[in-house]
């Protein structure tokens, strides 16, 4: 065995020479300790990189968390979906600065769009780790941010700025939204009125020879309806649109409903709706239809939706939205009349607003039915600013009738503006059919004593009421004056535009076009009617012997006969003051006889 003390091997010696040597301590103090402190500085648990970079960032564990700026802004994570902890970074840039174009994001300062103001500042967003699948901003409401209701937040991409769904709370002077995924930046913007457009509705055979092109936009031309589900192979679309539909100053979007005759066929709707192969197939139809006849777009109007739909009917809309803008085609859905739920809530159904609004190009709203809703403060405002929440205002076209209403119980009917103005007419009370000149007559249309005319002023709407066999009828008039009121609400909100329906029908009020060429211009709507009794005599000749304007809540008529001859009396009903006669009242023939000449008396021979 080799002894302990024999001679060290030239490789132990040289390398004690080294180790032993001035250089080598100068290599080990100068290079090899430094390089072992960085590596101890970056790695773990130190990791002094990551926590350089993650200066500023708040770690949000598998429970969530929440960020905060220094103006009260608040970002909340929320535990949905997170699969690790991850690092959240929320900063602000001063609304001035990047206005000025002082800060380095000018590229979103360029493109944000003409119709938007900025009101806060330009929120930052950065994520460390998977992105967050759920979460919501809280943002305080600037202090020039009024009005609320035509408030918005949009979301800067990286490439432009994307409308965002909301809240506003009022009551707690904050603005909130839901966010998928975490956006480089985010901003409250207040929002500006665009050139709104008017539509209208063509029925089926119907002509636009009444329509004043220079107001219209669009035309929902009827025609088209759900006739199958395919399941036998067979066309699920039939019908079709009139040649008479195309203009060229408007353009014509054909609409598909799922009613026959008034029925709504609910069981073909539900079997396309929830088999893939026949949903498809529809799709399918649906597309090859608007490009062969070069329309551009479709409007669907499937009535009846339910709840256990709203997943299925979301998945169609979305799938034909895909493949009618891969054609540059455009998609407008009309919803149903929503049932308010709270006072900031509401239930639609079938009908996913927020998820049908991210994708559509328009989305059509009916206007709640009775006139108390339009109410300053009213549930018409309470529906918009729901509305708005979940769609951007600039898709939405709100449905507007120009029919008057029946109401017997809880049934409805509509009828034409004049239909409902005829109702007043009636017989005229006179005090009999035959007078004598001299005579001093008063007059009164029976029908509007007893049924009388009110108003209902902050609504701007006028209605009756009058009996038969069926009960009480309720008439809710919809003329120029409501209609207007209506559009001004629609402008208040900057919404995309109107739907006017029955505004082609026989017996609308004319006046209601210049309602709409006020709006479509961006003009304040502002239009009165004046509902007044013109009173009329003439003789068979038809020479006019008197007239008088006489006010609804005083329709009484005085006039006094010249002389014996037959006249005619009538009344018309007019909603401009006296000026012009809307519809015809009633009439009666009154006959003035001459006097019985007294015979004198032959003397009494004497």
């Amino acid at each position: 065995m080799a002894s302990m003390n024999e001679e060290k091997s030239p490789f132990i010696k040289a390398l004690e020479i080294f180790l032993e040597g001035e250089r080598t301590g100068q290599l080990i103090k100068f290079v090899l300790i430094p390089v072992l402190l960085i590596l101890a500085a970056l790695l773990p648990p130190i990791s002094l990189v990551d926590r350089v970079l993650a200066a500023g960032y708040t770690t949000i564990t598998l429970g969530g968390g929440s960020v905060v700026d220094l103006d009260g802004t608040q970002l909340t994570i929320l535990p949905q979906g997170l699969s690790q902890r991850i690092r959240v970074r929320l900063t602000s840039l001063p609304r001035l600065d990047f206005l000025a174009g002082k800060t380095e994001e000018g590229e979103a300062l360029e493109l944000i769009p003409p119709y938007l103001d900025m009101k806060s500042p330009l929120y930052l967003l950065k994520v460390r780790g998977p992105m967050p699948e759920a979460s919501f901003l809280t943002i305080p409401i600037p202090n020039d941010a009024e009005p609320l209701a035509t408030l918005d937040i949009y979301q800067w991409t990286g490439e432009e700025w994307q409308w965002l769904p909301h809240k506003i709370i009022p009551e707690d002077d904050v603005i909130e939204t839901w966010l998928s995924s975490l956006p480089p930046g985010i901003a409250v913007m207040q929002t500006r009125p665009r050139l709104p457009s008017v539509a209208c509705e063509l029925g089926e055979g119907g002509t636009l020879a009444g329509a004043k092109s220079d107001i219209l936009t669009r035309v929902s031309a009827q025609g088209l309806f759900l006739q199958n589900d395919g399941l036998s192979g067979e066309a699920t679309i039939g019908g079709e649109i009139s040649p008479l539909a195309q203009g060229e100053d408007h353009v014509v979007i054909p609409t598909l409903v799922n009613r026959v005759n008034g029925v709504i066929r609910d069981d073909l709707t539900h079997n396309i709706l929830v088999n893939e192969d026949l949903r498809r197939n529809h799709i399918q139809e649906i597309v090859g239809l608007v490009v062969e006849s070069d329309y551009a777009g479709i409007r669907i109007d499937y009535a009846g939706i339910g709840p256990p739909l709203r997943e299925d009917f979301t998945a169609f809309i979305t799938e034909l939205t895909d493949q009618l803008h891969a054609e540059e085609k455009l998609l407008t859905v009309r919803v149903e009349t929503p049932v308010q739920i709270a006072e900031d809530r509401w239930d639609t159904g079938g009908y996913d607003w927020e998820a049908l609004g991210r994708v559509v190009d328009g989305l059509q709203l009916p206007a709640l039915p009775l006139p108390q809703a339009y109410l300053p403060g009213g549930q018409m405002e309470a529906l918009l600013n729901y509305a708005l929440g979940l769609v951007d205002r600039y898709k939405v076209r709100l449905i507007l009738s120009a029919q008057a209403r029946d109401r017997v119980g809880d049934q409805e009917a509509s009828l034409s503006y004049e239909e409902a103005l005829g109702l007043l007419g009636g017989q005229i009370a006179l005090p009999g059919e035959e007078v004598n000149p001299g005579q001093s007559l008063t007059m009164e249309p029976s029908s509007l004593k007893d049924w009388g005319m009110q108003y209902l002023e902050g609504a701007h709407t006028y209605w009756f009421t009058h009996q038969d066999e069926r009960g009480e009828h309720t008439i809710f008039l919809e003329n120029a004056e409501s209609i207007a009121h209506k559009l001004e609400l629609a402008r208040a909100f900057n919404l995309q535009g109107v739907m006017v329906e029955g505004l082609l029908d026989e017996g609308c009020d004319e006046r209601v076009w210049e309602a709409l060429s006020q709006y479509a211009a961006a003009q304040p709507c502002s239009i009165q009617n004046q509902f007044a009794i013109l009173w009329q005599v003439a003789n068979t000749q038809g020479e006019v012997m008197a007239e008088e304007v006489c006010p609804l809540d005083d329709p009484t008529f005085s006039w006094t006969v010249p002389q014996a001859g037959e006249y005619i009396i009538s009344y018309a009903i007019s909603d401009d003051g006296g000026q012009t006669a809307s519809v015809v009242g009633g009439e009666a023939l009154l006959v003035a006889l001459a006097p019985t000449p007294t015979p004198t008396p032959i003397p009494t021979p004497v």
